[in-house]
């Protein structure tokens, strides 16, 4: 009796489809290869991990999560509204810009990848290609994915000139366009540190991040996109500030807006 020959085993990474054990053995150590080399070229650090794992408890590279601003809402804050750092965070660069939200989930944040506008024109390989035929990476297909958590750090307990501190854990991926026409996305481990400058600004405190803002202008800051922030006008009278107390439950805000109120009389 002939033995039936078993189906290679496929991966499936951001909707495309690979042969894992061509992944495995050759694509991903070809691609790590060849982006370790430019990231050091332009001063990277470079030595990051390469990995093939496609699902952690720190990231999903299956696109099943939302893809729009209006689904992610839909999604997660449908029945609730978003406390703290919740919400649709954005940062750009020259080469596009990226919205990512955060939910809540025990003492982490879920970083979900709502869409990625990042478009690159990267190197080849190939000097005459690099003059005559660009080569454009597309990161669009990262959009409706999930790639990290975000979490306060417990070493640095409370916050210092009005800064609180986080970590990041989970994937950065870089399209690998120096494997003549095959061009494919390669996923590396990555932790960095996080400050949160204010409610609405998270700024990236890792090596690369620093020397790209430095000598390129990338800017490493993320700005919270939604919700947008709500301008209170200051209240006139003592039952205005009364009702705005009622609102929003917060004393402090309160007597900022009653000595407004006293220095105006």
């Amino acid at each position: 009796m002939v033995k039936k020959k078993k189906s290679p085993k496929t991966l499936s990474l951001y909707g495309l489809k690979f042969d894992y054990e061509d992944y495995e053995q050759r694509m991903m150590p070809e691609g790590a290869y060849q982006i370790d080399n430019v990231n050091k070229k332009v001063g990277l650090e470079g030595g990051l991990k390469p990995t093939i794992k496609t699902k952690t408890k720190y990231w999903d590279c299956n696109k099943n999560y939302p893809a729009t601003e209006e689904d992610f809402i839909d999604t997660y804050f449908k029945k609730k509204k978003p406390k703290d750092l919740e919400g649709i965070w954005s940062q750009g660069n020259q080469f596009g810009i990226i919205y990512y939200g955060l939910v809540k989930e025990g003492e982490n944040y879920q970083a979900y990848m709502i869409q990625n506008k990042m478009k690159m024109i990267q190197t080849s390989g190939s000097f005459f290609k690099d003059i005559f035929n660009p080569q454009e990476a597309d990161y669009e297909i990262a959009s409706g994915t999930k790639f990290g958590i975000f979490t306060y750090d417990k070493k640095k307990r409370g916050s210092v000139n009005g800064n609180k501190f986080l970590k990041f854990k989970g994937i950065g991926m870089v399209i690998n366009t120096m494997s003549g026409n095959n061009h494919y996305p390669v996923n590396f481990e990555i932790e960095y540190d996080v400050t949160q400058v204010s409610e609405r600004e998270l700024r990236g405190e890792s090596k690369d991040a620093k020397f790209l803002e430095k000598t390129h202008g990338v800017p490493r800051s993320a700005y919270k996109y939604w919700p947008k922030i709500k301008i209170v006008e200051v209240p006139k009278n003592r039952d205005e500030i009364r009702r705005l107390r009622e609102e929003r439950g917060s004393d402090k805000d309160i007597r900022r807006l009653e000595d407004e109120k006293n220095k105006e009389v």
